[in-house]
């Protein structure tokens, strides 16, 4: 099953990264560079999926020094929400105005509950976030971001929203034919086979001991709530910011996993 592009050894290494890690942050690599160039600059934007993986998309992307990453994510927030007028803590005109970064990735999964969607549902919130990644890459171009990665999201349980989510995955990938800086991943590999939520899979090879979760080569992945990654604990959320989980998530660092591939984009 492939996983970015993060080497076996490198997977087994990180079980557990500690919990206590704000989900808006300047990730520091784990190890300094070897090379005496700077490290990659990659912006990571948002929802509570982002920062309830903060750790493991830090770690799968700045692992080697290679990169440094800088997440900002707000449970419950829409593209909209990082569009200017809009209310959010902060604006991608904003964040490319004051650094330049080599990759934006940006990752939400559906959100209807911030004003500026307008509450929207079905296909009319499908096209309300296709209309705002446009603008989103038109900003990214103004400012000559060189890589803009589109994150499809994995399934959620529920039929309507998980309607939502796949939309939203074949819009984030008609980008590239329009904008030749845009790039996708898909969030949802190794988490939601077929489309499908899940809220069990089989263990993978780094997470086969039971201090992971594994019983009888099967692993949490998905929430009960359908939307979400199983955490077993997780510290209070506060102001729409979303802790990463205190314990081995495995659908946290699958998702971290996938987003790492964004490396690839920026040569490494």
């Amino acid at each position: 099953m492939r996983r970015g592009n993060t080497s076996a050894r490198s997977r087994k290494m990180f079980l557990v990264l500690p919990g206590l890690l704000l989900c808006v942050l300047s990730g520091l690599a784990s190890t300094p560079a070897a090379e005496a160039a700077a490290p990659k600059q990659v912006l990571i934007l948002g929802d509570s999926l982002v920062g309830g993986s903060s750790n493991y998309i830090n770690f799968y992307l700045a692992h080697d020094g290679k990169v440094q990453t800088t997440i900002k994510a707000v449970g419950g927030t829409a593209i909209c929400d990082v569009l200017p007028g809009n209310g959010g803590p902060w604006t991608i005109n904003g964040l490319l105005a004051a650094k330049r970064y080599d990759a934006v990735v940006i990752a939400y999964s559906g959100n209807a509950l911030t004003k500026c969607t307008g509450y929207r549902k079905g296909q009319a919130l499908v096209d309300k976030y296709k209309a705002d990644a446009h603008a989103a890459m038109k900003t990214s171009r103004q400012y000559g971001s060189p890589q803009v990665v589109w994150v499809k999201p994995p399934a959620a349980a529920a039929a309507e929203l998980n309607s939502v989510r796949a939309g939203l995955g074949t819009a984030f990938a008609s980008l590239p034919a329009a904008y030749p800086n845009a790039r996708v991943i898909d969030g949802g590999n190794g988490i939601s086979p077929g489309g499908k939520f899940y809220l069990s899979l089989p263990c993978d090879a780094w997470e086969s001991t039971a201090a992971h979760g594994c019983v009888k080569g099967w692993i949490r992945v998905g929430d009960a709530d359908g939307v979400h990654f199983y955490c077993s604990k997780r510290g209070t959320a506060y102001y729409g910011i979303v802790l990463p989980c205190d314990t081995y998530s495995s659908g946290s660092n699958r998702y971290g996993m996938n987003l790492g591939a964004t490396r690839t984009f920026i040569g490494l």
